[in-house]
């Protein structure tokens, strides 16, 4: 029998768990910098204010659950616990029993002077690129090295879960309702070719930050003397076995038992970025300090609608003078109501 009630308990939970530990915004996320200038400056002003961000459908929530899993489970994989040991890092339980990453997985990044913040998933050991002969066959393999290898390289590391599906477009008769044609697109996980632009800047801030006064984890005790190299690495979550038999030139036959749902980027900083999303930073803290918003960097029309803008949980507010999304707000659930008011304010601690 189809238990609703338990259905919804569960759905209800993944509310109550961001209500315990709610996202700092006190300082702007690195990780969405690529996001509308408004948008970053909206939820500052929020937080501020006290006042609440829509809810989010909790299909979206539990997304982003499954992404976190991913992340442990690799960040594992990475670390002294797995088998490659790029990243000298462990878990182990805090004060409250939550279990967290100590040395260099999950770092902490803060910079006071551009008031920018985030946590990034991985700081590696230097690697070196090693050519080996196994069974005959030279491999490139990565591998730890010393801190005073000239040829090792640090790479701030960022997991990225993302969609395999292929999209059906259908082009319908506007006088039957019978479809006249049809078209698979593409996935985003198939049409990956280099990290999005977004992933970079989020990266490459991390990685600025690395290099900044008043970086340290319990095992490197200052900044990083150059910036380290990024390594973007994309999980499909929901990668059809077949694909690999469709993309031939990616995934050769000789290797086929190394057929993964992976794409890995590693590319170095790109200097010329940095000032670029440091100057975004400042023109953002700049408005709100003055007591105003940034201009928005979409122009949303009901006739020509930006996603961007339709999926901004600030949408009606910027958008009031135009009236646009007027009717259109989440509401609470009455059980997600009832759940939140059993909570004790006093376990709730900014995360």
């Amino acid at each position: 029998m189809l238990d609703r009630v338990a259905i919804e308990e569960l759905s209800a939970s993944y509310h109550t768990e961001r209500l315990l530990n709610p996202r700092d915004n006190d300082y702007i996320r690195a990780s969405g910098i690529g996001s509308c200038r408004r948008q970053i400056a909206y939820r500052l002003k929020w937080h501020r204010e006290g006042k609440e961000e829509l809810p989010t459908w909790t299909h979206g929530l539990f997304t982003f659950d499954l992404g976190h899993g991913i992340h442990y489970r690799l960040q594992s994989r990475l670390s002294n616990v797995g088998t490659l040991k790029w990243v000298d890092a462990e878990p182990s339980f805090n004060d409250s029993g939550v279990l967290e990453w100590h040395g260099n997985c999950e770092i902490p990044l803060k910079n006071d002077e551009y008031r920018i913040a985030g946590h990034c998933d991985g700081l590696t050991r230097p690697l070196r690129r090693v050519t080996k002969v196994i069974d005959g066959v030279s491999i490139e393999t990565l591998e730890a090295t010393s801190d005073d290898d000239p040829l090792g390289k640090r790479y701030i590391l960022d997991i990225k879960s993302i969609t395999a599906r292929e999209r059906v477009k259908i082009d319908y008769d506007p006088n039957t309702g019978y479809v006249r044609n049809h078209q698979v697109l593409p996935s985003a996980f198939e049409k990956l070719t280099a990290p999005k632009d977004d992933h970079i800047s989020q990266v490459s801030l991390y990685a600025w930050m690395t290099t900044q006064q008043g970086f340290r984890t319990d095992r490197i005790d200052q900044p990083l003397k150059s910036l380290p190299s990024l390594m973007v690495i994309y999980v499909a979550k929901d990668l059809d076995p077949t694909y690999y038999a469709k993309k031939p030139d990616d995934y050769p036959s000789p290797k086929h038992l190394l057929n993964s749902p992976y794409k890995v980027f590693t590319l170095d900083v790109n200097p010329k970025h940095l000032p670029v999303l440091l100057r975004k930073a400042t023109g953002i803290w700049k408005a709100l300090d003055a007591g105003e918003l940034p201009p928005r960097d979409y122009n949303h029309k009901p006739e020509r609608p930006v996603y961007a803008c339709v999926d901004c949980p600030f949408r009606k507010d910027c958008y009031q003078d135009e009236g646009y999304f007027d009717q259109d707000e989440l509401s609470t659930p009455p059980i997600v109501s009832y759940r939140n008011s059993l909570i004790d304010p006093n376990l709730i601690t900014m995360g």
